[in-house]
């Protein structure tokens, strides 16, 4: 009997032990894993906390930058006018005038041609403005007209062939009618086709002078 109750204090010691050890392996783990969350964590708002240093950072510097780079434009501007003006010269003006106010100063003239001017347009400094007059449109189309007449005298006539020239266009050269083409025509019949252009001086109605005047308007 007293074996029995021996093997079953034995028995409980040892269940005893164990739920011990299992209590402080428990217990253990618990420390760990809360150890190892708050590492997480404190690391986490770290890199939160720097992340909006750093956008902190960058909106400085993106308002610093935008500052800098706005330009301050000057109040007072020099514009240079010409042109259908009565007072043509170089004007201060503010920077927000337009070529209207530039206008008030230096006057228009009564034939200036304001309907191709930009009166709206915002003035800038050092610019020129140059006010059309109207009689440059007149001028303009007076030497088109005067090209365009003049165009036909300034086109070369091509030489024109002793050989195969008809009356008719043998009467396009100056200084030869109606008669004198009748006679290179009834030349070139009775004695066949010119050999050189000298033979003209024997058609009847051309002499001598006459060939010298004429003579660059053939070939054969």
């Amino acid at each position: 009997m007293s074996y029995w109750l021996a093997q079953l204090r034995s028995l409980i010691l040892k269940k005893r032990n164990l739920i011990l050890i299992s209590f402080f392996v428990g217990m253990a783990i618990v420390i760990l894993a809360f150890s190892s969350f708050g590492k997480t964590d404190s690391s986490h708002f770290s890199k939160v906390e720097m992340g909006h240093q750093s956008d902190n950072v960058k909106d400085h510097t993106f308002s610093s930058a935008k500052v800098n780079t706005k330009i301050k434009q000057p109040d007072n501007i020099y514009v240079d006018i010409k042109g259908a003006v009565k007072y043509p010269n170089v004007y201060q003006m503010k920077s927000t005038d337009r070529v209207k106010q530039l206008l008030e100063k230096a006057q228009p003239t009564d034939d200036a041609e304001l309907s191709t001017v930009n009166l709206a347009e915002k003035l800038l400094d050092q610019k020129l403005v140059i006010i059309p007059n109207k009689n440059d449109k007149v001028n303009a189309l007076n030497t088109n007209l005067t090209s365009a007449h003049q165009m036909p005298n300034k086109i070369s006539k091509s030489p024109v062939n002793l050989n195969t020239a008809t009356v008719d266009e043998l009467k396009t050269i100056n200084g030869i009618g109606e008669s004198k083409a009748q006679a290179i025509i009834n030349y070139r019949e009775q004695h066949g086709s010119f050999d050189s252009i000298e033979k003209l001086k024997e058609v009847k109605g051309i002499g001598t002078k006459t060939f010298e005047k004429l003579q660059a308007e053939f070939t054969i």
